[in-house]
């Protein structure tokens, strides 16, 4: 194997845990979340709602922040390892709120943290394989692979939970998941390994390049 080979093995292979983790954790949250809200903890379907919508509408105010932030420092490795632990402790504090108002307060500040976290894993992805654009394509694909292996496997592993032998407060009977609410834990603790994963990626080169103030604007000149 060629040094570059190596070199570039070092670089992708952690690049590829990483997105295997978080969109692991995604696996976990995103398709159970709803269920959670109205079965666990007993909201009604407006509320469900609005806190879903909490997130995208979060996202569009962070996302370019934590862009801006990265962009300028050239920090980008470490914006990354602040987002993905900012979404454990999300994932984390939602499992401990069981009220419409402290759910949708705790949703809207996981979504400062998770909704970045995409976009900066893109942004560091590319910058750290530059020199080969086939090689994103692989890696990235890890983070699809994460996300079915955890869609697929959190329904087993709840089956072979022991299920909980009184409802929450708030029920009158049990939810047809009791042991549900396991998908916090999880997807908090599939965020923090990610988190540690995001320490072996390198720091310098193209992903520690810092924006000049006000090179955004060349962007209202590029058509494509």
């Amino acid at each position: 194997m060629h040094t570059s080979d190596t070199s570039l093995l070092s670089q992708a292979a952690p690049l590829a845990l990483f997105w295997f983790l978080i969109m692991g954790a995604l696996g976990v949250f995103f398709p159970y979340y709803g269920l959670y809200l109205r079965e666990n903890i007993g909201l009604q379907g407006f509320q469900i709602g609005a806190i879903f919508a909490t997130l995208p509408l979060v996202g569009f105010f962070v996302q370019p922040l934590w862009g801006i932030i990265a962009d300028r420092s050239g920090l980008r490795i470490r914006v990354l390892v602040v987002l993905a632990g900012g979404t454990a402790a999300g994932y984390f504090l939602l499992g401990h709120m069981h009220a419409f108002f402290p759910v949708l307060l705790a949703t809207a500040l996981f979504a400062g943290f998770s909704r970045a976290l995409i976009p900066m894993t893109v942004s560091v992805s590319l910058a750290v394989l530059q020199d080969s654009q086939h090689t994103f394509g692989v890696v990235r694909a890890f983070g699809t692979l994460g996300f079915f292996c955890l869609v697929i496997g959190f329904p087993w592993l709840l089956d072979v939970l022991p299920a909980a032998t009184k409802p929450p407060p708030v029920l009158s009977s049990l939810p047809s998941e009791p042991t549900l609410g396991i998908l916090f834990p999880l997807a908090a603790g599939l965020t923090v390994s990610a988190t540690l994963a995001a320490f072996f990626l390198p720091a310098g080169g193209t992903v520690a390049v810092r924006a000049l103030q006000g090179e955004w604007r060349q962007l209202l000149s590029n058509g494509p």
